[in-house]
């Protein structure tokens, strides 16, 4: 496929992103600023460092949150072909370097291109952390491409799942699992009231 089309495309799918993030807040009433992304907009020495800034403020009563919308198709990853949202190595380096320079955390709201999309939210710190552990690993001398390096997210770092007004980021527990826990616990307190009787 033509190069500049997957650009196009990716460009595309990025812009459908960030409108259906906002759909989502406007929906669930969260107050929320877009951050203009033109280089006029940020001063000369934000420019000169090359930083990166997210793509909305989100207010809520739990706080304000950074948030840079990201679409991705998940990727398969490792033996067990988990699938993983992904994100280019300069682009978590520009991210950190904004939460570095003005001390606000910055989080990603990853999505894919499904019709009803979800996002899924993850710290720049901690992909930042994991995307150093990796780095440790490869000469980049030996790679002329590494600046392209793609990090696979690991889900476990995909912290929460839901964002309102009233809660800020949180995970919310589906009901199939709080019934099997609830089934679990029931199990359990149901031998210790055997143990007690004997």
């Amino acid at each position: 496929m033509d190069k500049h089309k997957i650009t196009e495309e990716n460009i595309q799918s990025g812009i459908q992103a960030e409108k259906d993030f906002e759909q989502y807040l406007n929906d669930n009433k969260i107050p929320f600023y877009r951050i203009d992304q033109e280089k006029e907009s940020r001063s000369g020495e934000l420019r000169d460092k090359d930083i990166t800034r997210p793509d909305y403020i989100v207010h809520t009563k739990n706080g304000v949150f950074y948030i840079d919308v990201k679409s991705r198709k998940s990727q398969d990853f490792g033996g067990n072909k988990e699938k993983r949202f992904y994100i280019k190595h300069r682009e978590i380096k520009a991210l950190f370097k904004f939460q570095e320079e003005l001390h606000q955390p910055i989080w990603i709201a990853f999505t894919n291109e499904a019709v009803h999309p979800m996002f899924y939210y993850s710290p720049i710190s901690q992909i930042h952390e994991y995307y150093k552990q990796i780095a440790k690993t490869f000469d980049e001398k030996k790679y002329k491409n590494f600046y392209e390096l793609q990090i696979r997210v690991p889900n476990s770092f995909l912290l929460y799942d839901c964002l309102s007004f009233e809660n800020g980021l949180y995970k919310e527990m589906k009901s199939e699992f709080i019934e099997t826990e609830a089934e679990e616990h029931a199990r359990i307190v149901q031998n210790l009231k055997k143990v007690t009787v004997n």
